[in-house]
């Protein structure tokens, strides 16, 4: 059971204001990436990299898919090293919430070493000090949040940036319509206490399972991306994340049931995201999944995306994920902002 004294025990830093922040922070981003002063454009390059890790690098991933024709390669890179195609008429993005970031550092030197285009997007550190002294475009994001918790300030900067350089990511108008319709809906899923709460819902369904979430590539896979990784991160649990139609030629072999396995089905959740927007082939195949897998025991979660674009599609999924895995972390008992174990990890590797 979730209410107001439970949720103050466990979110102690308050996650849940970050959460929803999201419609604001878009266009805090978009304004940001409005005001800055670089005047490339889209024809003095002719290939894009996002490089980030984490929370820093799902912004890429999402662009990637808003840009429904994108005229030059957009590659998101999550690596210490850069594509070996990278040169002078490459634009790098390094995006680093911290700034400290030792992968996306890395990158970055070398896409110097390069003499690529750069631009530098982060809150300090680091990145912010080496974008500085080499003179790069510098996009700085407000401090205080978690990494994965400043996704709507990246998204908007990097799309803003993106239609100064003339490339069509979306408009004004769509941005505005989003917010507010983001908003819309935020006030229906803040109220735990709503019995027609769908993230709430679906927590409950999801808890005590690992979440299988698959998504169309080009489309919702993206979005399965940013599922995996907040349940991972907020939620304290396993999660795992197939695109359609890669998952129909393996994966879809994992639901034979056969003695040994068969008691390992009841512990799995099959989350299917879907938009409008999806080729009309892999919907179709993700009905015909779901046919063949229910039987075998699963618990099975369909969720189609509301809006009005494709924008605002993966935007309603994103926050419905982020809500989603803020209140399993709830119905865990678990703080969604602590992430002991990645702090250990670099700790030690600091050493």
């Amino acid at each position: 059971m979730i209410d107001k004294e439970r949720i103050q025990k466990i979110d102690k830093s308050d996650m849940l204001s970050h959460i929803i922040e999201l419609p604001q922070q878009l266009q805090k981003g978009w304004d940001t990436g409005l005001s800055g002063s670089m005047s490339l454009k889209l024809s003095d390059v002719d290939s894009i990299v996002f490089s980030g890790m984490g929370g820093s690098a799902i912004a890429g991933d999402l662009v990637k898919v808003i840009i429904e024709r994108m005229p030059i390669p957009f590659v998101v890179n999550r690596s210490y090293s850069v594509p070996d195609f990278i040169h002078p008429d490459t634009l790098f993005i390094a995006s680093s919430y911290s700034g400290n970031t030792e992968e996306t550092i890395s990158a970055l030197k070398k896409a110097i070493k390069s003499k690529s285009h750069i631009i530098c997007l982060t809150s300090g550190g680091a990145v912010e000090s080496i974008g500085n002294e080499n003179h790069f475009p510098v996009y700085t994001i407000e401090k205080g949040y978690p990494p994965r918790a400043a996704l709507g300030f990246s998204l908007g900067i990097v799309v803003s940036i993106l239609n100064k350089m003339e490339c069509e990511t979306i408009s004004l108008q769509d941005l505005e319509k989003t917010v507010n319709f983001l908003t819309d809906k935020i006030q229906e899923w803040k109220n735990f206490s709503s019995k027609g709460n769908l993230p709430l819902h679906i927590a409950e369904k999801i808890k005590g399972h690992i979440p299988l979430l698959y998504g169309a590539v080009n489309t919702t896979y993206a979005v399965a991306l940013r599922w995996k990784t907040q349940l991972n991160e907020n939620s304290k649990t396993h999660a795992f994340s197939q695109p359609f139609s890669e998952m129909n030629h393996n994966e879809i072999m994992g639901w034979e049931v056969c003695t040994q396995t068969k008691n390992f089905f009841s512990n799995l959740c099959a989350v299917f995201l879907r938009t409008e927007n999806d080729n009309d082939r892999n919907l179709f195949r993700m009905d015909i999944t779901k046919s063949i897998i229910e039987d075998s025991g699963v618990t099975i979660v369909d969720i189609k995306a509301e809006g009005f674009s494709l924008f605002s599609r993966l935007m309603y999924l994103v926050l419905l994920g982020d809500f989603v895995s803020y209140y399993l972390a709830v119905l865990y008992g678990v703080d969604p902002t602590e992430i002991n174990k990645i702090n250990l990890l670099k700790k030690r590797l600091n050493k």
